[in-house]
Order: structure tokens, then C-alpha cells, then sequence
């Protein structure tokens, strides 16, 4: 009876000129657009938190420790402390930690120049620079010995119309002004403002050296986790470790941990705003999709009144010619999903490898529209769109039912 009623609904998509009708093709088109906009709106999204999250991590990694102030107290602190290595090593959620310098420094020219920090990373953190690199290398954040290698933005670059190769006079605000000629190894373009016109980058070694600084020394921890995602959780956690710890005496200062997410609210915030106006596109979509599915529906029982008059008169039952509706439904519904996959994830995959849609780095942080391809979210928004229309559809089949075979006769085939 199953495969009765399905080569019933697969008859019924076609004229009796053997083309489509054209209810079926609007039908099955209009839920090919809907999953291919989902689709792309999901990927886009997706995309822009990759991105962004990716360069906030990248500047400030996903926990930072600063020595807590207090009055009198340093800012500098020996990272090599087997306590401290220990309470570190011990959190599970910590997968790596570097020790870092920042200090204030001007790039200076004979007639301008530019303050900011100087700041250096650790040799995991190169990969990041690497991405966003415009002109030249990346210095080795991590050698031991003092170099004069410098890693500028191209905001800097600008500003103070250098290139690669250039050298610039740099001065270092501690507690005598220090002086050093860098030479520019690269330039980088995050295309993140508030960032790229604030840090410059050298190796670690050389800030130490620079800032008069022991080789055991620095000014923060930036420490990795294994679920970013857990952080509001790690954070609190670790602070209460290095609180207790403090008063134990075990550690010789007092820890004040940040994370990527109060550092960079103001981003994290526009990617939230971000993901409510994707919850509107997939709501409107599969509004707009069922209507059109319901609505072709409708067209298609009505044009198939005598048919159906037919078909109960000849002894097939309400609940079967409605099972004939259902699938009729799932074979336009399906097509479209079919179509609409095929058609949505193309685009995105055209816009990851070849960057067609660009974008005004000011206003969005990028110069292309990113894309980033979420296989759960694709299979719920695949599985999700198919009950949907299975549910939907339910409906007007029940009008199926509500056709006698008498009144049938007086509509036209």
C-alpha cells in the first residue's frame, strides 16, 4: 500500500503533459531559497564569531594573570616560581601558558610619531601573526638571546610611512626613558582598530632587555584553555586557587585573572546581536518556506479534486489519499531542501576559498565576508527543516478527507 501511495504522490508532481506543475516548482523552490539562505546566514555567522574570536585570542589569549596592585608593589614578577608552575600545571583545563612583557613605548620619525605597547608573544602566538601578516616576517617571539626586530600594523606603517626594512627609532617609558634603533622585520593588519593602532611586537628577550628586565622576568601570564567556550567557569576557579594559594604563603604575590571575554565585551557583544538577527533569518525562512509548501498544497488538492472523487469512489480511503498528500509534500519538501543544500553550502565554500563578497574592514572588523562550516548546526538545520515540513504538511492533507466523491464530479479536471 506504501509504494501504492508513493507512485500516486510522484504522478501527481507532474502534468498530464509530463512537466512539472507549476505549483510544485514555486513550492520547491521557494524552500530551496529558505535552506540555502539558512544555510549561508549559519556559515556567515559562524564565520564572523570564528574570525573575531580567533584575533581577540590571538592578542590576548584566553587568560591572562597581571600582578595585583597593590600600593608599592611591582608590576614585574619571576615566572620561573615551581609553585606557581605547579598550581598551573595541576588545573586540568590549562593547556599551555608563556610568559609576557608589555611596555609603553613611541615610534618615533624626524617629524612623527605614534605610542602604544610593546609586546611580545609567545612562540605558540607566531601563527596568529603569520595569518594577518601584510609585508615581511614574524620575528621569533621567543629566542633567548636580544634582537632588533620589530613587528608594526599597518596603521603604524602608515602613519609613520615605513616599510619593511625601515628602522625606526623607538623610546621605552619605564622608570629611565631607554632608547633602541628596531628595524621593521613585517607589518600586520588585523583590521581590529582598537588593537592594531595600539600594539607594536618584539621578541620577548628584547623587551626584557630594553625595559632592564632579568631574563626570568615579566609582566603577565597568558595562559590557554581547552574549552573557551567553559571560561566564565575556568576563570573563577583559577582565581580562587591563586587567592588560596597566596595566603598560604605558597606563591610570593597575589593574581588578578582576566579573560578574552571582558577584554574584548565590547566584540563579544556585537557577536551576540549578530547571532539573534540569524535566529530571525531561520524563523522567517521556515515560516516563508511552510506558507509557500502549504499554499502549493492547497493548489495542487483543489486542482485534484475529480482525481481524488475518483480515487474514493474506486474504494481508497480517506486516510490513504491523505498518506498520497503527505508524501506528494515530502517529495516537493525534500527536493527543496536537496536544491537548497546543494546550493547554500556551494556558495559559502565559493566564498571561503575565493573571498568573492568583500567587506569594509572599518565597519566589520575584515576585509571579506567570512565563512566557517558547523556540521552540527548544517544537520539540525537539515533535520530540524524536515520535521517541520513533515508536521506542516500534515495539514492540508486533512482537507483530503473533507472531499466526497459526489462533489467531486461537479470540478473540472
Amino acid at each position: 500500500m506504501a509504494r501504492f501511495e508513493f507512485d500516486i504522490a510522484r504522478r501527481l508532481s507532474f502534468s498530464s503533459e509530463g512537466k512539472r506543475t507549476p505549483a510544485v516548482g514555486v513550492a520547491t523552490a521557494a524552500v530551496a531559497l529558505s535552506v540555502a539562505i539558512m544555510l549561508v546566514a549559519v556559515a556567515v555567522v559562524f564565520g564572523f564569531k570564528e574570525e573575531i574570536t580567533r584575533k581577540l585570542v590571538g592578542f590576548n589569549s584566553h587568560v591572562t594573570l597581571y600582578p595585583a596592585q597593590a600600593p608599592g608593589s611591582s608590576s614585574v614578577f619571576s615566572y620561573e616560581d615551581k609553585a606557581l608552575d605547579s598550581i598551573l600545571s595541576h588545573e586540568n583545563f590549562i593547556t599551555s601558558y608563556t610568559p609576557s612583557v608589555s611596555a609603553p613605548a613611541i615610534l618615533k620619525q624626524s617629524d612623527a610619531f605614534l605610542g602604544g605597547f610593546l609586546l611580545s608573544l609567545g612562540a605558540n602566538d607566531s601563527s596568529f601573526l603569520a595569518s594577518n601578516l601584510e609585508e615581511g616576517r614574524v620575528p621569533v617571539m621567543y629566542g633567548k638571546a636580544p634582537g632588533n626586530d620589530i613587528l608594526i600594523s599597518r596603521r603604524a606603517a602608515d602613519a609613520l610611512r615605513l616599510s619593511t626594512g625601515d628602522s625606526i627609532n623607538t623610546y621605552f617609558l619605564s622608570q629611565d626613558v631607554a632608547a633602541r634603533r628596531l628595524r621593521v622585520a613585517g607589518i600586520y593588519n588585523s583590521h581590529l582598530e582598537d588593537f592594531d593602532s595600539r600594539f607594536f611586537f618584539a621578541p620577548l628577550a628584547t623587551i626584557q632587555s630594553l625595559t632592564g628586565l632579568q631574563p626570568d622576568q615579566a609582566t603577565m601570564l597568558k595562559a590557554s584553555v581547552s574549552d573557551m567556550q567553559r571560561l566564565p567557569q575556568y576563570a573563577p576557579k583559577l582565581q580562587a586557587d591563586l587567592d588560596r594559594a597566596f595566603m598560604r604563603g605558597e606563591i610570593g604575590r597575589s593574581f588578578t585573572v582576566d579573560t578574552v571575554y571582558r577584554q574584548g565585551a565590547n566584540f563579544f557583544t556585537w557577536l551576540d546581536l549578530i547571532d539573534t538577527n540569524v535566529w530571525v533569518i531561520l524563523i522567517l525562512m521556515t515560516i516563508v518556506s511552510a506558507f509557500s509548501l502549504i499554499a502549493a498544497m492547497l493548489i495542487i488538492i483543489l486542482e485534484k479534486v475529480r482525481f481524488i472523487g475518483v480515487m474514493r469512489s474506486l474504494g481508497a480511503r480517506a486516510a490513504s489519499m491523505r498518506r498520497v498528500f503527505v508524501w506528494l509534500s515530502l517529495r516537493v519538501g525534500l527536493r527543496g531542501m536537496a536544491w537548497g543544500t546543494a546550493i547554500g553550502l556551494g556558495l559559502a565554500a565559493l566564498q571561503a576559498w575565493l573571498h568573492i563578497v568583500p567587506l569594509n574592514p572599518e565597519g566589520y572588523y575584515m576585509d571579506f565576508v567570512p565563512i566557517h562550516f558547523n556540521l552540527w548546526w548544517i544537520l539540525g538545520i537539515e533535520i530540524g527543516f524536515a520535521l517541520i515540513i513533515y508536521l506542516v504538511l500534515a495539514l492540508p492533507s486533512f482537507f483530503v478527507s473533507r472531499i466526497s466523491p459526489a462533489e467531486s464530479m461537479r470540478f473540472d479536471s
